[in-house]
């Protein structure tokens, strides 16, 4: 926990020295992979019509990119958009942690724990079909809200 309590600090000093939103996102991300060790970050914002898309990414292919940037909370049921929305299904929650944030060290282990119907219904497996093994969905909160 150390660990996660600098890099808050690290990213709040960042945020009183950047001049724009994008530019804090951008070095924001470059922070967390850069402390964390981890090749792809990406950080997405809810906009208007409860879109969920990337304002800031590192390491992404545009394939993956252009297939997750177009998210939407009211119609998409994936790991990203459940947490974000605060609802995690039964299935979610073996990879949960106390603070609603979902980690996965292994994907194929998730995909393994869901049955037929939920893999159609509840998981969209965009990560898993691009390559990517392990996942983390962190929610940043303002109170109550998510953004």
């Amino acid at each position: 926990m150390p660990q996660f309590r600098l890099i808050s600090k690290d990213i709040l000093h960042l945020f009183s020295r950047a001049g724009t939103r994008k530019e804090y996102l951008e070095k924001t991300v470059e922070l967390l992979a850069e402390r964390l060790g981890v090749p792809c970050v990406g950080i997405r914002l809810v906009g208007k019509n409860g879109q969920i898309a990337y304002e800031a990414y590192r390491g992404f292919s545009d394939a993956f990119w252009r297939e997750e940037n177009e998210l939407s909370l009211q119609g998409d049921h994936c790991l990203c958009s459940k947490v974000i929305r605060g609802t995690l299904d039964p299935q979610d929650q073996p990879f949960a942690t106390p603070f609603a944030s979902v980690f996965c060290n292994d994907l194929r282990q998730y995909e393994e724990s869901l049955n037929e119907e939920q893999k159609k219904t509840s998981y969209r497996g965009a990560c898993s079909k691009h390559g990517y093994r392990s996942l983390a969905v962190i929610p940043i909160r303002r109170k109550d809200d998510i953004f």
